[in-house]
């Protein structure tokens, strides 16, 4: 996790990377239209979608500008909640949803296939982080609230980032002590830290689906040989 700060630091530093965004979780309560419930949302940077390389299926994404505190209030919602919800109406772009009791205007709609932050359920709303409602107190530079997410240089290799991100983390321990000891930056593919909690298990699965073709080869040979 990244404080903001310490994130609009890295991003002023580092050279390994095309883009970094930011995201954390929340909860709103949703009203309006049908019976009232509780979605699981998430607060990103303005660039998240555009640093994931994924597109809205209708409507846009989050304008820069909309980072900043004060601005209208907007939300882009998942392809699930536009269809379990909204009946896949294709002009709900333009309408509002009131989200907390603020009313926003939904600019946008994800596609089906478009997955991000599903435990412990699919996240559902997004809103720009100028929006967070706790702004201020969550993002103080000890407040290590954030995810983070970034793009490579073409022809960054990650090991080059990660060389330049410790020599990054080394300086700001140094230049904020009471806020930064004992902090480290580490960096690892997207691929990775998705399957990190499953990787064992997929490759003994590989290995059993691996060793299950050999027999059935052995068999088919023992076969032809016999003939």
């Amino acid at each position: 996790p990244f404080s903001l700060p310490n994130l609009n630091d890295v991003r002023d530093q580092a050279a390994s990377f095309e883009a970094l965004a930011a995201w954390a979780l929340n909860r709103f309560n949703l009203t309006g239209g049908s019976q009232p419930e509780q979605v699981q949302s998430a607060i990103v940077s303005a660039n998240f979608f555009s640093v994931l390389g994924v597109k809205p299926r209708i409507g846009r994404e989050f304008l820069p500008a909309e980072n900043d505190p004060g601005r209208a209030r907007v939300a882009i919602l998942n392809y699930g909640i536009w269809q379990r919800r909204f009946g896949g109406d294709p002009a709900i772009v333009g309408k509002s949803v009131t989200l907390d009791q603020q009313p926003h205007e939904v600019i946008g709609v994800m596609p089906a296939t478009f997955k991000f932050a599903t435990f412990p359920k699919e996240t559902e709303v997004w809103v720009p982080m100028g929006q967070d409602p706790f702004r201020d107190r969550k993002y103080a530079r000890a407040v290590n609230s954030l995810g983070v997410v970034a793009r490579l240089k073409p022809g960054i290799m990650l090991s080059q980032a990660r060389v330049e991100l410790d020599t990054v983390g080394q300086r700001l321990e140094i230049q904020f002590p009471g806020d930064n000891k004992g902090w480290t930056i580490t960096v690892e593919a997207l691929s990775a830290q998705v399957v990190r909690n499953f990787r064992r298990g997929l490759l003994v699965l590989c290995g059993a689906v691996g060793f299950v073709l050999l027999i059935a080869c052995a068999n088919v040979a023992n076969l032809l040989l016999a003939r």
